[in-house]
């Protein structure tokens, strides 16, 4: 998501994750991206990766209000 929406306005990020939510049950998405911000707006389920290690996944709430994880949290 980072490439696609980099030059974009807010409202045009907006209509790209609307349209990630309009695909929701009809397909599998995965995001990659370096926005927490976005990663929060625009997914279910997130899965934090560090140095190519799953550090952690759960559902996306709880991961950014109750991280299990130390290096989550960080």
């Amino acid at each position: 998501m980072d490439k696609p929406c980099s030059a974009l306005d807010p409202k045009g990020t907006e209509a790209v994750e609307e349209s990630l939510w309009d695909l929701r049950g009809k397909c599998t998405i995965l995001i990659v991206t370096h926005n927490m911000a976005r990663a929060r707006r625009a997914s279910e389920e997130c899965i934090f990766m560090l140095m190519r290690k799953v550090i952690e996944y759960c559902e996306t709430g709880v991961m950014f209000l109750t991280p299990e994880s130390r290096e989550t949290a960080d």
